[in-house]
C-alpha cells in the first residue's frame, strides 16, 4: 500500500520501512509527535484480565528507535496528545487517569486515582 490519506492539513504518506523496528509487541493506541520531531506512541504490549501493561515508545523523526519509558504508570492507554510545550497528556481508561510528562518521561501531574472510579 501506498500512496497520501487524509484531506486538507491533515494528509498523510504511508512511508515503506518506516517505524519497523519496534522493540516491543503490541498495539499502538495512539501516536503524537513533538516540535522536535519525536514521535511518542502509546503501546498496550499486554490486555488479558489479570494483567493489563502499556509502555511509551518514542521513535526519532526518521523512525529509528530512541527511547521507551512509563511501564509503572500506565494501564490500558486511550489517548494521547502533546501541547505546544511539549507536555505529554496521556488518558488511560484502564487505570482511570489522565497523566501529564515531559519528554523525558518524568512524571509531572496525576490526575485521578489509578483503579478509582470518579465520584
Amino acid at each position: 500500500m501506498s500512496g497520501r490519506f487524509g484531506s486538507g492539513n491533515y494528509q498523510f504518506e504511508l512511508v515503506k520501512g518506516w517505524g519497523d523496528s519496534w522493540p516491543v509487541e503490541g498495539v499502538a493506541s495512539d501516536v503524537a509527535t513533538d516540535s522536535n520531531g519525536k514521535v511518542y506512541i502509546a503501546v498496550r504490549t499486554s490486555q488479558t484480565e489479570e494483567r493489563k501493561t502499556c509502555v511509551m515508545l518514542v521513535l526519532n523523526r526518521d523512525g529509528s528507535f530512541h527511547s521507551q519509558w512509563g511501564e509503572e504508570h500506565f494501564s490500558t492507554p486511550h489517548g494521547l496528545w502533546i501541547n505546544s510545550d511539549d507536555e505529554i497528556f496521556h488518558a488511560d481508561s484502564g487505570n482511570h487517569t489522565v497523566t501529564k510528562f515531559s519528554t523525558s518521561g518524568e512524571l509531572i501531574m496525576t490526575l485521578g486515582i489509578k483503579t478509582s472510579w470518579a465520584p
